[in-house]
């Protein structure tokens, strides 16, 4: 049996009725917009007074891939990573979502590389937060560290993950905006893979913009 919605008038009411009736519901949704502007919604993973980063332990490890002669073709130590990750996910994170080059150091915003799960996430959805907010996304600051917050968690314990192309590139230097927040004391440690950058004919305007998606339409 279908259900009509609470308030839904019969089909007999008068046209005089309906078109008062329609005036007045146009009104209230206009009144309803301007108060609603902006994204609101609660916690569900994460808690407001511990950092997504501590929700969970995490520890030391060693990536390596080897060919299948057994011969060492990458390898990063004293990696941190969640300890519920499997070795696959932390060679896969590692090898090829860590910004920088190891041979700089450990500061990637220096071109150093990488060195924990939680730079790595934390750039990319710091990032998303501070654009969406800059972009009036979210109805409020609260809202927007909430965003944060559980978009993290979601990452971090692997309930969802983004496209190669986002964790290339999200949060690259070219991409920072005035004030955004760094991860710890080490402001802006965010930068992208320039070997995953999305190239076009104009090769300094695709470093400057890299692509977060791989889609292509064909021309």
């Amino acid at each position: 049996m279908i259900q009509l919605k609470p308030g839904l008038q019969p089909s007999t009411l008068a046209a005089k009725e309906r078109k008062s009736l329609n005036h007045r519901r146009k009104n209230n949704r206009k009144t309803t917009r301007k108060k609603n502007r902006g994204l609101r919604f609660d916690r569900v993973f994460s808690d407001s007074a511990v950092s997504p980063f501590d929700q969970m332990e995490w520890e030391r490890r060693t990536a390596e891939i080897t060919d299948d002669s057994g011969k060492v073709i990458f390898k990063q130590e004293n990696i941190e990573v969640p300890k519920s990750w499997s070795p696959l996910a932390t060679k896969i994170a590692v090898a090829k979502y860590f910004y920088g080059d190891v041979s700089n150091g450990t500061d990637p915003h220096a071109g150093g590389r990488e060195t924990s799960v939680r730079q790595l996430i934390h750039r990319v959805t710091r990032t998303l937060a501070d654009c969406g907010r800059a972009d009036g996304y979210f109805a409020d600051e609260k809202t927007a560290e909430i965003f944060y917050d559980e978009l993290t968690w979601l990452c971090a314990n692997q309930y969802g993950a983004f496209n190669s192309p986002v964790w290339f590139n999200v949060g690259s230097p070219d991409h920072e905006l005035p004030g955004q927040k760094p991860f710890e004391a080490d402001a802006n440690r965010e930068h992208g893979d320039p070997e995953q950058i999305h190239h076009s004919k104009n090769e300094e305007q695709s470093r400057q913009r890299p692509s977060s998606s791989r889609c292509r339409t064909p021309s």
